[in-house]
């Protein structure tokens, strides 16, 4: 997912708390290229003080810009202030770093397997860290099985993106009929040991050579 797109599934009320966590500079800027003027009385037209439209006016102009440096730097910003999260993260996967920074390849988290995503994200919850926040970091970094952890999943489904789920039951219930057959078929040969062939073995025709 490019970093526009993942600018856009934001609600508003997420990206208002990321668009005010931002330095004061960045707001300014962001502010003039993407905030419109909003009629406030009679012939007046100024900027609301609160932002409360044009922060999603801000929103909507990043998602839809063509370059992505603009929507990475912001997510990048918003996201290194939880610097507790991300070493939690890296410590997972043994990536070295400073307090959750690191100038490491970021691989083996990007490329953890599906369950040990999921374990990582619930692991990141009981900790105290926001889903919401870390949605964003795994969505972030384009982590390969970020959808199929849980907490992730419950984030996009309360944003109103459930389309973008993949479904896991169709995939859990493939992959049961593979051990059904295993224990079946050690019983065919356990009923083989054949009763018959133990009676030829007490040929009775030796008494009657005697007899004669």
């Amino acid at each position: 997912m490019e970093y526009q797109a993942l600018v856009g599934l934001i609600p508003e009320a997420k990206f208002e708390q990321i668009f005010h966590g931002l330095q004061r500079k960045t707001r300014i800027s962001l502010e003039a290229a993407f905030g419109k003027r909003v009629k406030v009385r009679g012939n007046l037209f100024s900027l609301k003080p609160k932002l409360s439209v044009p922060v999603l006016q801000i929103r909507d102009g990043i998602a839809a810009e063509k370059e992505k440096p603009l929507a990475e730097e912001l997510l990048r910003a918003y996201l290194y202030k939880y610097k507790p999260m991300l070493k939690q993260a890296l410590d997972f996967v043994n990536i070295p770093n400073e307090e959750g920074i690191t100038t490491e390849e970021l691989d083996p988290l990007i490329k953890l397997a599906a369950d040990k995503t999921d374990e990582l994200a619930k692991a990141l919850v009981a900790a105290g860290h926001d889903p919401e926040n870390i949605a964003l970091y795994f969505l972030y970094i384009k982590m390969e099985h970020a959808l199929h952890a849980g907490p992730v999943r419950k984030v996009l489904e309360a944003w109103g993106h459930k389309e973008l789920l993949p479904k896991l039951k169709e995939k859990k219930e493939a992959a049961a009929p593979a051990a059904t057959p295993t224990p079946e078929t050690p019983a065919t040969p356990a009923a083989a040991p054949t009763a018959p062939e133990a009676e030829p073995k007490k040929k009775a025709p030796k008494k009657s050579k005697k007899a004669e």
